[in-house]
């Protein structure tokens, strides 16, 4: 993020999710070799604080998933918009924030009558610093996701970061995807040196998927 005197602040990303190999097969069953699936999305965000303590922000990004090769015409693009607000209770260390995720026109891959909506939700959350010094920071955090395209979907995190000096972070957590029948320790660590940033975490598959814990690695540069 880089923040402007008077203005806000904004910032760049990219976000690269891979769903591993798969086997290509031709309509008689013949292998056609492998090739991956994956989803690739750009983003430019913007925040700036409308009060002391509130203040909002916007993320607009171009959003590409490929579930198979362009010739099965498996590869569909659409954009998206990111809404939020954040609250902060002066001097009690607590924070309130809400998310509406993916706000766009749906993905098309073979044709209109088959295009699959963006998943849609609304993420609210807390986070509350119950002890921090010079050197050590006790964070506690709570989310809970609704999907906006069906009812039945929801999740739900708890989790606790214990950070050194500003620049070491270990994590620990539970997830819970009651529809999906996920339910398992998630974590984590981050690290800060200069104005670079790395984050590493892991979050659980079902447990009859045979699927492997899904991993997450973010890098980030604080102009």
């Amino acid at each position: 993020m880089q923040p402007i005197q008077g203005f806000g602040a904004y910032g760049v990303g990219v976000v690269f999710l891979s769903y591993g190999q798969s086997e290509g097969r031709a309509e008689d069953g013949t292998f056609t070799g492998n090739f991956g699936s994956n989803e690739f999305s750009p983003a430019l965000y913007y925040g700036t604080r409308i009060l002391p303590d509130f203040a909002v922000g916007a993320a607009v990004k171009w959003i590409r998933i490929q579930l198979a090769p362009d010739s099965r015409s498996g590869i569909g693009t659409t954009f998206g918009l990111d809404l939020a607000a954040l609250y902060r209770i002066p001097g009690a260390r607590l924070n309130f924030g809400v998310n509406v995720q993916n706000l766009g026109p749906s993905v098309t891959f073979i044709n209109e009558d088959q295009a699959s909506p963006l998943s849609r939700n609304v993420k609210i959350g807390m986070a509350w610093t119950p002890y921090e010094d010079k050197l050590i920071g006790v964070h506690l955090v709570e989310d809970f996701n609704q999907s906006l395209v069906t009812n039945s979907f929801r999740t739900y995190n708890h989790g606790v970061e214990l950070s050194y000096a500003n620049q070491f972070a270990g994590r620990l957590g539970w997830y819970s995807d009651p529809e999906g029948q996920i339910s398992g320790f998630t974590y984590g660590f981050g690290a800060t040196w200069s104005s670079l940033q790395l984050d590493f975490g892991g979050i659980p598959q079902a447990k009859d998927s045979n699927l492997d814990d899904v991993f997450k690695i973010t890098l980030g540069y604080r102009f």
